[in-house]
C-alpha cells in the first residue's frame, strides 16, 4: 500500500504497530515526507485462514495522529490445492461431438502447491471415466499442476459429480480430494 502525502508539509511517520503478532509491518520510504510503501510479512506462526487485521500508522500531522490500515490475509496450509474444486459449469454434449477440437477447451487447471521446499504426488486419480488428467512436473516439486480434461465420447447427458483424489509425500497432507462437477446438455 502506498501512503502519500498531498499536503505543503512534509509528513514523517513515527511509528507502525500491527494488530496481531504474526505479522510484521514493513515501512519503506519511498520519497522521504511525500511518499511510503506499506507492506507487511508474515510470521511463520501464522494460523492458516482468512484475517482481517489493522497496522496502526502514527505520524506528525495534527490533524491526523493516527492512520488506520487494513489488512486482510489469506494464509493457506503447508501443502495446498488450488482451486480446491473443478467445476466445468454447463456443457454442450452436442457442440463437442459436432466439433472434436472443442475438447481441448473443455478442461481445468487447478495447482497442488507446498509454501515451503518440495513433495511428491505418488498418484492422481478419479472415481470418473470421463476425465483424463495429466500433471506436471511428474517427480518432485514445490508446485505441480494438474489439468483435468472431459472426454467427450465418455459423456452423457445429465449432472457429473465425483472426486480427484491426490496422494502426496507430505506426512501431514497425505491426501486431497478436489470434487468434480459438470452439468452434460
Amino acid at each position: 500500500m502506498e501512503i502519500l502525502n498531498h499536503q505543503d508539509r512534509p509528513l514523517r511517520i513515527l511509528k507502525i504497530e500491527p494488530s496481531a503478532d504474526y505479522f510484521t509491518p514493513v515501512l519503506r520510504t519511498v520519497h522521504e515526507g511525500e511518499e511510503y510503501q506499506l507492506t507487511v510479512k508474515l510470521e511463520p506462526n501464522a494460523p492458516v485462514g482468512r484475517h482481517e487485521e489493522l497496522v496502526s500508522v502514527r505520524t506528525d500531522d495534527a490533524a491526523s495522529p493516527e492512520l488506520r490500515v487494513s489488512v486482510n490475509l489469506l494464509v493457506k496450509t503447508d501443502v495446498y490445492v488450488n482451486p480446491k474444486r473443478v467445476d466445468f459449469s454447463e456443457v454442450s454434449l452436442a457442440q463437442l461431438r459436432r466439433d472434436p477440437s472443442l475438447s481441448d477447451l473443455v478442461s481445468m487447471t487447478f495447482m497442488v502447491k507446498k509454501r515451503a521446499g518440495t513433495l511428491t504426488i505418488s498418484s492422481i486419480t478419479s472415481d470418473l471415466d470421463a476425465l483424463t488428467i495429466r500433471r506436471d512436473p511428474q517427480g518432485t516439486s514445490g508446485s505441480f499442476q494438474v489439468v483435468v480434461k472431459l472426454v467427450p465420447a465418455m459423456l452423457h447427458p445429465g449432472e457429473l459429480r465425483g472426486t480427484i483424489r491426490i496422494h502426496t509425500s507430505d506426512p501431514a497432507f497425505p491426501e486431497f480430494l478436489a470434487p468434480v462437477s459438470a452439468s452434460i446438455r
